[in-house]
């Protein structure tokens, strides 16, 4: 799909092309989010950074921005750069947050979300407290059309609960 969109970008009549730029932004997106919950970091990073370039040209609707920062930053902390993981995770939340707090529906949902990831990152620098609160804080909130965030917080509650029965071991 990516490819082919790549070839049609050049073919297309100029006033096509922003269509054909918007469907690349989109399709680059969710390639880079099949390919984190493959643990496929690396290869995340090359097409969401694609996309977030694309998306800042403004091929993008409202909130798309936000979820491709937050796909990155989870393939970020695939291959270990928490911090800057955290940094997309912040900016990916604000954005969410002023989204959510003009009204925009799907926005108020996401930011639950965005604190889940932001849970994970805090687990794997090790600020259990945190991310505890985080995870039970969001977890009554995320929809069900984002079942797959239900288990990612149910696995950060799970790691919490190894990392206090092994300290106390």
């Amino acid at each position: 799909g990516i490819e082919m969109l790549r070839r049609c970008e050049g073919i297309v009549p100029h006033r096509k092309q922003s269509t054909v730029r918007y469907h690349l932004a989109r399709t680059l997106n969710e390639v880079g989010y099949f390919l984190v919950n493959l643990k496929r970091g690396e290869e995340a990073m090359k097409v969401l950074g694609e996309s977030i370039d694309l998306k800042r040209l403004g091929y993008a609707q409202a909130g798309s921005m936000a979820m491709t920062v937050g796909e990155m930053g989870q393939a970020l902390e695939l291959v270990g750069r928490f911090q800057e993981a955290l940094r997309c995770n912040e900016q990916a939340l604000e954005e969410t947050q002023q989204l959510a707090a003009s009204g925009h529906a799907t926005a108020e949902g996401d930011v639950h979300v965005h604190l889940i990831d932001r849970a994970r990152l805090l687990l794997r620098i090790g600020n259990l407290q945190e991310a505890e609160r985080l995870v039970n804080d969001a977890l009554p909130h995320v929809r069900d059309s984002r079942g797959v965030y239900r288990d990612k917080a149910q696995e950060v509650l799970k790691e919490i609960a190894d990392c206090r029965t092994a300290a106390r071991d």
